[in-house]
């Protein structure tokens, strides 16, 4: 018996060790799935909104100021004398002539100048800028003279699809849709806020798809009403300027 005793210990050693090692991986998984949980719930609270260039009661605006993420478009249209505090810009390429990238340039932004067109406020709260180009057309001169000058910025490059627009199709909150015409910013910047956040909700303002042309806005308007995590405040007013 004396001589199976250190068998025994061994044995016990081993499911000690072995039980060890499992409450570990329990600790582990149960670790793993609070930090997801907890990072889903994170993401779940941001409080996004995304403002075109229409009308814009006082009300509205107030509202706006309380997200803690706001997109502007462009220049910020009719909308950029008010005080948006907004912490993201997206700026379409300008294709002036198509023949000479020289001339290219972005709506919101003066080339001369190497300067923003928006409102004092929005020159310091903003912290991120998006440059929507054409595909195969980006204008990395004027991108990096830009990001050269505003070093404390984040940029980064989204595609606007070809211009003059090819495709037959946009897709839009991962649904393929009939398109006919170049997607508007407006359109492009819900899109881009819907696979950026995931699990958060889009609040839309100004934005009342009057603007007919060189977008298809009917249409758009269409796939914003067909998305669930989009919220369209609808404009005082039913036309395009305030």
């Amino acid at each position: 018996m004396r001589k199976r005793r250190p068998f025994i210990e061994e044995g016990k050693r081993n499911i000690i060790l072995s039980g060890l090692i499992i409450l570990c991986l329990i600790i582990l998984c149960f670790s793993i799935l609070d930090k997801s949980m907890n990072s889903k719930s994170s993401r779940k609270n941001n409080k996004i909104a995304i403002v075109g260039n229409g009308p814009l009661t006082k009300k509205e605006i107030n509202e706006i100021n309380n997200y803690n993420i706001i997109f502007i478009l462009n220049t910020a249209g009719y909308n950029k004398k008010i005080p948006i505090k907004a912490t993201h810009h997206i700026l379409r390429q300008a294709l002036w002539d198509h023949s000479r990238p020289e001339s290219w340039g972005f709506h919101g932004w003066v080339k001369e100048k190497n300067e923003f067109t928006l409102h004092p406020v929005q020159k310091e709260s903003i912290k991120n800028i998006i440059f929507a180009c054409p595909t195969n057309k980006e204008s990395y001169v004027n991108i990096n003279k830009i990001k050269r000058k505003f070093k404390n910025k984040k940029f980064e490059v989204i595609s606007s699809g070809s211009e003059p627009w090819k495709e037959k199709k946009y897709k839009f909150n991962n649904i393929l849709y009939d398109h006919n015409r170049s997607p508007s910013t407006g359109i492009i910047g819900i899109n881009y806020i819907l696979e950026r956040y995931p699990y958060s909700e889009v609040h839309i303002y100004g934005m009342n798809s009057r603007q007919e042309g060189h977008h298809n806005t009917k249409r758009e308007k269409e796939y914003i009403s067909k998305c669930p995590r989009c919220i369209l405040h609808k404009t005082w007013k039913n036309t395009y300027k305030p």
